[in-house]
């Protein structure tokens, strides 16, 4: 934060050393010849989440098997489980740095750097080898690969339009993405894994689509009548090959749901409490897991589970505020 004693030469000044978000500043009003005091109130967010044991104990319908994730920063978001096992995660912002750990938060280390904006994990290859991300590079969001083992990441998708929520192919060979390019309203496209002409999956709107064990491709479809981040939306279902779109679910949140090799876990929003379902593909019918204990992270916020559906990553969001005062101000 910097203030300028001298409103014909804005940008000058002395900083005042606050180093967080500083904002709803107040300058007192003293006699002449004597130094104001200024109030200022600093903001403070931490964004990290919490590893849940689905299949462990319940207390009155709670998870009881939940850990903390150790988080080193301030911001920390929850990535895709590998088919190798642990998951990947997104720390810190510009650069934001790719990591990958253990399914118990150990074993940490990271994979790379990356200089861009809004940088959201997608999808591990089958193989585990490669990671799948959409980030915002020079103003534009696109999708990209990286190879875990070093070097530098691939742009897949090279169109003007807004490209992101990608996901491999069970057998590799293709990624899916949702993308604007057809107009404004999102549609599943797939694409060759190393490169070349995309084809159109959806024209009825799609995104975040998830290849299934069941041989469906799973997506969501927008809610156009609601612009909120968590408004609730249809989750569908064609076959891979083909054929008509079914609608599986009514009331899935973008980015709150995933899936495993027995079905699809999805966060639901109770007026009291938010909880974990699981659709199976066994009977086609919801059960719930268990409640979690604090409400589900609004901010970027992405749920994801392990394939075997034994691990969940649940993200957690704190806000503090704290009124501040420096005397002497001149």
């Amino acid at each position: 934060m910097r203030i300028s004693a001298n409103l014909s030469e804005p940008g000058r000044g002395e900083s005042l050393g606050i180093s967080n978000h500083a904002r709803m500043l107040s300058i007192s009003h003293p006699r002449p010849g004597q130094p104001a005091r200024i109030a200022i109130q600093t903001y403070n967010r931490d964004v990290t989440f919490r590893i849940i044991d689905l299949t462990g104990p319940l207390h009155k319908g709670v998870f009881q098997e939940v850990k903390p994730f150790p988080a080193s920063t301030h911001l920390e978001w929850p990535g895709p489980f590998a088919p190798d096992g642990g998951f990947a995660y997104v720390s810190g912002w510009r650069p934001a740095r790719i990591w990958r750990s253990q399914n118990d938060g150990t074993g940490r280390r990271q994979i790379a750097s990356v200089e861009a904006a809004d940088l959201i994990l997608d999808s591990w290859s089958p193989d585990g080898r490669k990671i799948l991300y959409s980030a915002s590079v020079d103003g534009n969001q696109d999708v990209y690969v990286l190879d875990v083992a070093g070097g530098q990441p691939s742009r897949i998708t090279i169109e003007a339009s807004i490209e992101g929520s990608a996901s491999w192919s069970r057998d590799g060979r293709s990624i899916y993405f949702g993308s604007t390019r057809a107009g404004s309203t999102p549609d599943i496209w797939r694409i060759p894994a190393g490169g070349g002409r995309a084809v159109r999956i959806t024209y009825h709107g799609g995104f975040q689509p998830r290849e299934a064990r069941d041989g469906y491709l799973y997506y969501l479809v927008p809610n156009l009548a609601e612009d909120r981040a968590d408004a609730t939306t249809k989750l569908m279902r064609r076959q891979i090959d083909g054929g008509p779109e079914t609608m599986v679910l009514s009331d899935v949140t973008p980015f709150r749901w995933d899936i495993a090799d027995s079905g699809i876990f999805y966060i639901t929003r109770e007026q009291e409490f938010d909880a974990i379902d699981h659709y199976r593909f066994s009977d086609q019918q919801v059960h719930r897991v268990g409640l979690l204990a604090v409400r589900f992270g609004q901010f970027r916020s992405r749920m994801s589970v392990s394939p075997d559906g034994h691990w969940a990553l649940v993200p957690l969001h704190t806000a503090q505020s704290d009124l501040m005062m420096i005397d002497n101000f001149r």
